[in-house]
């Protein structure tokens, strides 16, 4: 057993205090963590898969639109309108649209509002372009693996927009002008 001379100290211990302090302080840092790339998406592609229809307002100056010929749409009828498909793709097709299949809705899906623009992630550009034609069109992403578009047709349409509400939707501002050229945020899908 040893001595202690009057002049040392009892050996120190580590005690309670510092271990907890630490694990209080790495658990603030991985929740502060946690919290920063819960909220983040650095993909691009939203925050998850939308397999729901996700209303999108009309188009945001700062996309890069592809040119109507390089986009492939399929028109579905969801309404009790007869020849609604046949008369869209009609007009799609003379505005340079390449028009795949015509029909109604294979899903048999109720569609309320204008449209729901139906597309994988090769084909959210030309989605994208089919809101500038159909206001208020929801883009929903079926996680197909081509870039086909399917413009289903709901009960809200009318018609697609003018040639002018096209150009002015998809033109950039001029250098000079107040408007944002970044995306305005939009719903997960859009």
């Amino acid at each position: 057993m040893s001595r202690l001379s009057p002049t040392s100290s009892p050996p120190r211990r580590g005690g309670f205090l510092p271990v907890a302090l630490a694990a209080i302080v790495a658990l603030a840092i991985g929740v502060g963590v946690g919290w920063w790339f819960t909220g983040r998406d650095t993909t691009g592609s939203g925050t998850g898969a939308t397999n729901s229809p996700t209303a999108c307002a009309s188009a945001s100056p700062g996309i890069a639109y592809p040119a109507p010929n390089t986009v492939t749409v399929n028109v579905y009828n969801a309404t009790s309108r007869s020849g609604l498909a046949r008369t869209t793709a009609d007009q799609l097709k003379a505005r340079g649209f390449n028009i795949g299949t015509v029909a109604n809705d294979p899903k048999k899906a109720k569609v309320a509002g204008t449209a729901e623009v139906r597309h994988g992630p090769p084909g959210l550009p030309g989605a994208q372009l089919m809101t500038v034609y159909v206001a208020g069109a929801a883009l929903t992403d079926d996680q197909r693996t081509d870039a086909t578009v399917d413009l289903v047709i709901g009960d809200g349409f009318q018609q697609l927009a003018t040639p002018e509400q096209v150009t002015a939707a998809t033109t950039k501002p001029s250098a000079g002008a107040s408007t944002s050229t970044s995306p305005s945020p939009k719903p997960s899908g859009c």
